[in-house]
């Protein structure tokens, strides 16, 4: 995803645990030209029209310097896809400009002067992962990364389940209702 990224181009995180129809389908509806994958999976991605490269074939052959990238704030950076849960997942254009724009919301929040190492537990295929992969990359973190494996030693096992009932609770969803004053009422109630 970072050599995508300096290249200049935008990357589609394909999450190999994912149905392959779903997969396809991001692929096809982005238009994707190429897709990077590792040999053992190759041969567990759908039909498609992608070029297919191997990243574990790669050589480190090449130039040593770090290439400039051409990419301004209006190029895309990443596609993303919604869950689905409406109907068929929608992707998501999100601009160089609109990340840098995150970061820099971030820089005024986030202590970059202790702990700077960050653990990064969420797939490339949720949106977090860029805060957890390239904002601290860009802001010079150290990055420990965590598989799908490790993540119940992360959490110590399953969480007990309690025998207490819930007495009150509030499922908020407030994306879809515009902007205005009463946006977060509910939720501030």
């Amino acid at each position: 995803a970072l050599a995508i990224l300096k290249a200049g181009g935008a990357y589609v995180p394909l999450d190999p645990d994912y149905p392959a129809d779903r997969i396809a389908h991001y692929i096809a509806d982005s238009g994707a030209s190429v897709v990077l994958t590792q040999a053992r999976l190759t041969g567990h991605l759908p039909a498609h029209g992608a070029e297919i490269v191997e990243i574990d074939g790669l050589t480190e052959e090449g130039e040593e310097s770090n290439p400039a990238s051409n990419a301004t704030g209006k190029d895309l950076a990443y596609v993303i896809y919604t869950s689905g849960s409406t109907g068929t997942p929608k992707g998501v254009m999100v601009e160089h400009a609109q990340v840098s724009n995150f970061f820099t919301g971030m820089d005024a929040i986030v202590d970059r002067d202790r702990g700077a190492v960050w653990l990064a537990v969420t797939s490339l295929a949720f949106d977090i992962s860029v805060l957890e992969l390239f904002y601290t990359l860009s802001r010079g973190f150290k990055v420990v990364l965590t598989g799908g494996e490790t993540r119940a030693a992360v959490s110590q096992g399953k969480i007990a389940i309690s025998d207490r009932r819930i007495d009150f609770g509030i499922y908020y969803w407030g994306n879809d209702d515009g902007q205005g004053p009463k946006k977060y009422e509910t939720l501030l109630e």
